[in-house]
C-alpha cells in the first residue's frame, strides 16, 4: 500500500494518447456488444470489489481516516447494489421502445434503439473515492462504453486501489485508468470524448464544461451547493435532529447532498438545537469523546477553510452551541453547531463540505423558502413536517435537484430515482436506467412505406399544396 502522503504520479501523455486512441479503435465493437456480454462483464467486477473489501476499506482509511462501517455503507454496499440493479434491468433497457405513430404521417413507423456514446471520461471525486468512480463506470459499461477514469490525486491510496481493481477486470483498451493532478485532468478533457461525467465543485464544472464544448463533447456534471433543510413547526423535532446530525456526520460532512444549513420555525429552534446536540453526544461524535469515529478532513487546507468559516461567523456574531475546536495539523474538524447565523456569514455563502451545520429562524414558510430560491439551486432540498400543506407549497416552488420530505441523503440509494442537479448543482442525471440513458445516445429508426402523404407535397407547389398545408396547421 502507498502512503497516503506520496503523491501520484502522472500518467505520461504519451500512454495516455496510446489508451485513448486504442480505445478509439474498439469503441465500435464494444458498443455491439450484447446484454450477455454486458452482464458478465459487470458480474467480474462486482467479483472483483467483493474478493478486495478488506484491502479497498484500508485503503480509504488510509486517507482520510473513513471508519470502516462507512467505507461499507456508502462505497461498496452501494456498488454492490447497484451492479445487481443493472443486471435485473439492463435486457429491458436495452430493448428498441416502438415510437407511436403521428396522426399527420401515418404510414411512418419506428422505434428508439439505445446506442453507446463510445469512448468517454469518467473524472471523479475525493470524498466518496471509490463510489463515485466505480458508479458512473457500471452505468457506461451497461452502456456498451469504452471508458478512461481519472480518479482524485487527493486519496492516492484509493486511487491506486481503483487502478489495480479496473486492470484486473478489464484490457485497458476497454477501461483503464489514469493516474494524475489537475494538469492531467486538463490534458484529458481536451480529448474528444464522445461524453464526460464529471463529480465535483461547480467552479471546475464550468471548467470541464468549457473544455467539452470545443469538441462538443456530452456532459453529465455532477455538482453540489448548499442544500438546505427546512423544520417546520409541525414537524417531529426529536426525528429531524437525529436525521439531520446523521447526514451531516457520515462521512465527515463531504458529502455533496449533505445538509448544509437548517431553517427552522421560530417556535422550534430552541427544541431544534438541544436536540441536534443531544443527537450529537449520542452519536460520539464531540472532539475527543471517547468511542468517537470520526472521518477526518481531506487535506490541512480543506481543515484550514473550515475553521476560517467558524471564526468568521463567531466573529460576526453567530453563537457557538457546541463544537469549534479545529485541528488543522491533524486534519480534525469537530462537529460544529452555530445559531443565530446571518447571511453576511461565510457559513452561509459557501458550501461548507464539511461538519459545521448553520441554523437560521424563520417565521414564516414563504420566508425560508425564499431564502432557499435567493441562492443558486441546489443538489438537494429536505423538508421536516407533517404537514400535507406545507410539502405541497415547498415542493411546489422549490427548483432543485431532489426533494427529499422527513429525511436526508436518502435519494441516493434509491435505485429508480435520476440523481442529478439543476444548473448551478448540475446536468443530467445518474443511477440505474437515468445513468444507463447518461452514456447511451437514443437513436431513433423511422420507417416509411412505398407512399406517404409526403408525396401530396412534392413540387412544382400549387394552390392545392397551400390548402392542404393550411389544413395541417389549423387541425393538427
Amino acid at each position: 500500500m502507498n502512503n497516503a502522503s506520496q503523491p501520484l504520479q502522472n500518467t505520461s501523455i504519451e500512454i495516455i494518447e496510446n489508451v485513448f486512441q486504442s480505445q478509439l479503435n474498439l469503441a465500435v465493437k464494444i458498443g455491439d456488444s450484447s446484454v450477455k456480454e454486458r452482464i458478465q462483464k459487470l458480474k467480474r467486477l462486482e467479483k472483483a470489489v467483493l474478493e478486495s473489501q478488506d484491502e479497498l476499506i484500508k485503503a480509504i482509511h488510509s486517507d482520510f481516516a473513513k471508519p470502516e462501517f462507512e467505507t461499507l455503507l456508502s462505497e461498496i454496499a452501494t456498488i454492490t447494489s447497484e451492479i445487481r440493479h443493472v443486471i435485473r434491468h439492463l435486457k429491458s433497457w436495452m430493448s428498441p421502445k416502438r415510437l407511436k405513430r403521428f396522426i399527420t404521417i401515418p404510414t411512418l413507423s419506428g422505434e428508439i434503439e439505445y446506442k453507446s456514446k463510445g469512448v468517454c471520461l469518467i473524472l471523479s471525486p475525493w470524498n466518496y473515492p471509490f463510489n463515485l468512480a466505480i458508479s458512473p463506470l457500471i452505468s457506461a459499461i451497461a452502456a456498451g462504453n469504452c471508458v478512461i477514469i481519472k480518479p482524485s490525486e487527493l486519496t492516492p491510496n484509493t486511487s491506486y486501489f481503483i487502478e489495480k481493481l479496473v486492470s484486473r477486470v478489464f484490457h485497458s483498451s476497454e477501461v483503464a485508468v489514469i493516474q494524475g493532478d489537475a494538469e492531467v485532468a486538463q490534458y484529458l478533457t481536451s480529448l474528444p470524448f464522445n461524453h464526460i461525467f464529471f463529480t465535483g465543485s461547480p467552479l471546475v464544472g464550468k471548467k470541464v464544461m468549457e473544455a467539452a464544448s470545443q469538441n462538443l463533447s456530452s456532459v453529465t456534471l455532477e455538482l453540489g451547493g448548499k442544500s438546505p433543510v427546512i423544520v417546520t413547526k409541525s414537524a417531529d423535532i426529536n426525528l429531524a435532529a437525529k436525521r439531520i446530525i446523521f447526514g451531516k456526520y457520515i462521512n465527515g460532512g463531504q458529502t455533496c447532498i449533505a445538509p448544509d444549513y437548517v431553517l427552522v420555525n421560530a417556535s422550534k429552534k430552541e427544541e431544534l438545537l438541544n436536540q441536534l446536540k443531544e443527537n450529537m453526544l449520542s452519536f460520539k461524535i464531540g472532539h475527543e469523546l471517547e468511542g468517537s469515529n470520526f472521518c477526518k478532513i481531506i487535506t490541512q487546507k480543506h481543515a484550514q477553510r473550515l475553521q476560517d468559516i467558524i471564526e468568521d461567523a463567531i466573529e460576526k456574531g453567530a453563537s457557538l452551541i457546541c463544537g469549534g475546536h479545529v485541528d488543522v495539523e491533524k486534519r480534525e474538524v469537530e462537529f460544529t453547531l452555530l445559531s443565530d447565523v446571518t447571511d453576511s456569514m461565510l457559513v452561509m455563502q459557501e458550501e461548507l463540505f464539511g461538519p459545521i451545520l448553520p441554523v437560521k429562524s424563520y417565521d414564516e414558510l414563504f420566508t425560508a423558502v425564499n431564502q432557499v430560491l435567493s441562492l443558486p439551486r441546489p443538489l438537494a432540498s429536505y423538508i421536516f413536517t407533517s404537514s400535507e400543506n406545507d410539502i405541497q407549497v415547498f415542493s411546489g416552488i422549490i427548483r432543485t435537484g431532489s426533494v427529499v420530505i422527513n429525511d436526508v441523503i436518502v435519494q441516493y440509494g434509491h435505485p429508480n430515482a435520476p440523481f442529478g442537479g439543476v444548473n448551478n448543482s448540475g446536468i443530467g442525471n445518474a443511477h440505474g436506467y437515468y445513468g444507463f440513458k447518461a452514456f447511451s445516445h437514443e437513436q431513433p429508426i423511422i420507417r416509411s412505406t412505398r407512399w406517404s402523404p409526403i408525396d401530396l407535397f412534392h413540387p412544382p407547389y400549387k394552390d392545392l399544396h397551400k390548402k392542404i398545408i393550411k389544413t395541417v396547421i389549423k387541425w393538427f
